[in-house]
């Protein structure tokens, strides 16, 4: 069985809470909120998805060289294949900055603005 993604894991334990919540157990809501929180404030560069053209600014490769890691990476989690809009997604932690994060973060601004 293979173990679910940090993600899951998170929104699983939101959900929880809300429900809890929801039955008027607030203390326990509250607990659960703030660890989840934490976590996720503990590990931002794991939670970080970035597409391929980002990954490039970020670790200034070129797309040739993020594809021939991207197996060994998908093999750690630390990269996948989106279905739904075909592409390739690497977390951040699996990946080493040497490009310029200013220039990674504007051409991710400017794609998402032309997708909109």
């Amino acid at each position: 069985m293979q173990s679910p993604e940090l993600e899951q894991v998170l929104a699983d334990a939101r959900e929880e809470a809300a429900v809890l919540r929801s039955h008027s157990h607030k203390a326990q809501a509250e607990s659960i909120e703030r660890v989840c929180a934490a976590v996720a404030e503990a590990m931002p560069d794991y939670l970080h998805w970035m597409t391929e053209a980002e990954a490039e600014l970020y670790t200034g490769l070129k797309t040739a060289a993020l594809r021939a890691r991207f197996h060994a990476l998908e093999e750690r989690g630390l990269a996948k294949w989106d279905h739904d809009r075909r592409r390739r997604m690497y977390r951040r932690i699996g990946l080493e900055h040497r490009g310029n994060a200013e220039a990674a973060k504007q051409a991710g601004q400017l794609a998402v603005r032309k997708r909109a």
